[in-house]
């Protein structure tokens, strides 16, 4: 049986995301516990602009993604970003 995940990068920053009425939150909740799985919806999608506006850091953190992998910019447009997740990211100062 195929991952769930494993679709993900053909629905990631398609039409088919409008048609399905899905969110980046959405399909970064299927990522959970996928990190590669996650950063691949993030290339995808990030054609749309601020592919993290309106992700929840939790949804994110969830994926195993971390700051390394994204960045800073990207990290600014998360919906609840504050100390204790900017911690578990990896920041540090």
């Amino acid at each position: 049986m195929a991952r769930p995940t494993a679709t993900l990068g053909c629905l990631a920053g398609s039409a088919a995301m409008g048609t399905l009425n899905l969110s980046v939150q959405q399909l970064l909740e299927v990522c959970a516990g996928a990190p590669t799985e996650a950063v691949e919806v993030l290339k995808q999608v990030q054609t749309t602009g601020s592919p993290l506006k309106g992700v929840n850091a939790t949804t994110l953190l969830d994926t195993g993604v971390r700051a390394a992998q994204l960045g800073m910019p990207a990290m600014r447009e998360l919906a609840d970003l504050h100390a204790d997740h900017m911690r578990k990211f990896g920041f540090t100062l």
